[in-house]
């Protein structure tokens, strides 16, 4: 699990192992402070904490809290994906607004380097995790510039021609 908040920021997501440390990446790695979700939720920090300690003692959040806490770290969805990926899923953010030319050139970009990684990492014929860690944020970022191009082109077919 990716441990620091400016690692998991800059695209080295953390990869949760349980529940718990999802949401523990969910809460401290977003930017807002612990503190300030804790208030929002009506809770002390301390039991927000608690609650999120990959080493806790089993307190966990109540469910109300759950969606609420999900609302206000939209910044990090640890714990989307960790739960996606129980079901075999996986969770892809789309952008708000980009055009089919830019969603188009950055399919083009992440598939490209998607490519490049993957041959990297077997030019040797074995790929080590830390290559198959490195080659699945390059797939996540492909398959997501894919998604935003198809986002795009809906949202353009829904507005008609200009």
């Amino acid at each position: 699990m990716t441990q620091s908040p400016k690692q998991c920021r800059a695209g080295h997501s953390c990869q949760p192992r349980t529940l718990r440390e999802a949401w523990y990446c969910q809460i401290h790695h977003s930017a807002m402070r612990l503190d300030e979700i804790a208030r929002f939720l009506g809770i002390k920090a301390s039991t927000l904490a608690d609650a999120v300690n990959p080493d806790g003692d089993g307190s966990m959040l109540a469910a109300s809290h759950h969606e609420r806490a999900l609302e206000l770290t939209p910044d990090n969805h640890a714990v989307a994906r960790y739960v996606a990926g129980l079901g075999g899923a996986v969770v892809f953010i789309l952008p708000a607004e980009v055009t089919i030319d830019e969603s188009t050139a950055k399919v083009v970009k992440e598939f490209g380097e998607m490519l490049t990684k993957h041959a990297e990492a077997r030019a040797d014929k074995v790929m080590t995790r830390l290559e198959a860690a490195a080659f699945r944020v390059e797939a996540e970022q492909s398959i997501a510039a894919t998604m935003a191009l198809v986002h795009a082109a809906e949202r353009e077919a829904e507005l008609g021609p200009q």
